[in-house]
């Protein structure tokens, strides 16, 4: 299908225009947190703070050693 040159515009000023309040209602009743998966790559330091950040358990955290080269 045609998109429409300024189709990215348009989506900006949804996502702009987006009510906080309602986007987590939304986030509350539909995002299942304990069925979650997120990839992280970076300094281990940096994701270690995010982590952390977030409140995260450690516990729930599964780690891989790169590849070697």
């Amino acid at each position: 299908d045609h998109v429409p040159l300024d189709q990215p515009d348009r989506d900006l000023e949804a996502i702009r225009t987006l009510d906080l309040a309602a986007v987590q209602r939304l986030a509350a009743r539909e995002l299942q947190p304990d069925r979650m998966i997120a990839a992280l790559r970076g300094p281990k330091s940096a994701i270690a703070a995010a982590i952390a950040a977030l409140g995260i358990d450690r516990s729930k955290v599964e780690t891989e050693k790169p590849p070697a080269q």
